[in-house]
């Protein structure tokens, strides 16, 4: 029974470290407590996943069904990795801020959860009982600052988006079970759909849209920028780092497992929204003075690169991306809420100016953070914008490759600017020694840059096993 239950180790532990979060939270006592129980259920989560066998197959679990292989494990070590640095910068922000909110890392663990259960659904029931649980702690991170304006426009504005996507995907899901009778990922990919066709594609259309909003990608993004500058620093950087990531891994399963047939729908829908993703982020990213709205249009450009991938069926290049990306995120995420000056957390970009030269270490993290993002050769991004190239020109897609590479000299020309405003501009302000969390990260980060194009390929086998399962 034991080893039956080993593929939900990691969702249980996560789920018992909030719920123990939560009731330390009750009690003055214990309250500073809270933040280790979640911390530690973690990191113990992380350790189980990466500790566990990958047990293939499809497990039901008091009738909620679960998929176990290697694309679940991988992602979720990305989900587990991604809210632990996410909660690590949380803590720091609320003792900067001398905020006393317990539920703060209850409610980041619990969205992590959901996600967990969303990638590895095996039916559209679980997945949007996984997104769902996912979601609903989010627009409480997004408000969380009840006295700050802006926290409370993007929390609504969130909400509200959070709505019209579930409720176009919910009625995609619907359409789609009443012409073939099942929610089932497996028995609708065995289906045969030639009678049926037009009206799953209508279903599988309003699924899509459902899942752009939820996603960001042009031009269902507008919610993004908003939502990611009136957020909490943290939240904004959970956003980036694992929701993101968490979303993407969701849909790509959709479009893989049930619907893997339809690649003649795919092709061309997410060919194109992949197209002004990129273009449409890059000219976003031009006229930006707000490091976090920044940091929105960045991760909308990342994502087209995702569909871009997922549009000819190709999910090893999609998950090489997903790893190179998820380590420039995670730098330029630190970065973000690196920008402190007195008591305050700046988001402005002009307080770059002159820090590559009043801390040339810090500059010079800075700067590998930025050429990795940029998709400037020979740093990780690049490689990562090569693999998805890749990818288009094997299946002769020559214009929509052309297109994006062209598309990433925009992104380039900005990080870059951003470079030199570092080491060329009079400083503005002085900024305090980055906190611990952040340091970390920033190592992680640029040291990724330089190491990841040397092991392209152990990457590219990892891609590959974990993309074989689908």
């Amino acid at each position: 029974m034991i080893g039956s239950f080993a593929p939900f180790f990691g969702e249980t532990v996560v789920l018992v470290s909030c719920i123990l979060s939560l009731t330390a939270g009750l009690y003055p006592s214990i309250r500073r407590t809270a933040g280790k129980i979640v911390f530690a259920g973690l990191a113990v989560a992380l350790v189980l996943t990466l500790a566990t066998p990958v047990i293939n197959g499809r497990h039901l679990l008091h009738g909620i069904l679960f998929v176990s292989d290697h694309f679940a494990r991988n992602v979720k070590i990305l989900i587990l990795a991604g809210t632990i640095f996410s909660l690590a910068f949380g803590l720091d922000w609320l003792a900067y801020k001398k905020y006393r909110r317990y539920e703060f890392p209850a409610l980041l663990g619990l969205s992590a959860f959901g996600m967990m259960t969303a990638v590895s659904a095996g039916n559209f029931l679980t997945q949007f009982l996984g997104l769902e649980i996912a979601q609903t702690p989010l627009a409480f991170l997004t408000a969380f600052k009840k006295s700050g304006d802006r926290s409370t426009e993007a929390g609504v504005k969130y909400i509200i988006a959070s709505l019209l996507g579930s409720g176009l995907w919910l009625f995609g899901v619907s359409v789609i079970y009443a012409v073939s009778g099942t929610t089932d990922f497996k028995t609708l990919a065995e289906l045969d759909t030639a009678k049926i066709l037009p009206v799953l594609l209508f279903g599988v259309s309003f699924l899509t849209i459902g899942a752009f909003i939820k996603i960001g990608v042009v031009p269902c993004h507008f919610w993004m920028p908003d939502v990611y500058e009136g957020a909490p620093s943290p939240v904004t950087a959970f956003f980036g780092l694992t929701v993101r990531v968490a979303l993407m891994a969701s849909f790509a399963r959709v479009v893989g497992e049930p619907f893997g047939s339809l690649l003649f729908f795919w092709r061309p829908v997410l060919s194109v929204v992949a197209v002004l993703s990129v273009v449409g982020g890059a000219l976003g990213m031009l006229t930006q003075k707000n490091f976090k709205r920044l940091t929105a249009y960045a991760m909308i450009v990342a994502n087209g690169f995702s569909l871009a991938a997922l549009s000819v069926g190709n999910r090893a290049a999609f998950t090489v991306y997903t790893v190179v990306d998820g380590f420039a995120a995670l730098g330029l995420f630190a970065i973000m809420l690196s920008l402190r000056a007195g008591d305050v957390l700046g988001e402005d970009v002009s307080l770059l100016d002159g820090q590559g030269r009043e801390k040339p270490v810090r500059g010079a993290l800075f700067s590998l953070v930025f050429f990795s993002f940029s998709g400037l050769p020979p740093f990780s991004g690049f490689w990562g914008v090569v693999s998805v190239a890749g990818a288009l020109f094997s299946q002769n897609r020559f214009f929509v490759s052309a297109v994006l590479m062209i598309g990433t000299l925009i992104p380039a020309y900005v990080f870059l600017k951003l470079v030199r405003q570092m080491y060329f501009a009079p400083t503005v302000e002085k900024l305090l020694p980055a906190p611990k969390p952040m340091k970390i990260a920033l190592l992680l980060s640029a040291g990724a840059a330089v190491s990841l194009p040397l092991l392209l390929e152990p990457l590219a086998r990892f891609a590959a096993k974990a993309a074989g399962l689908f």
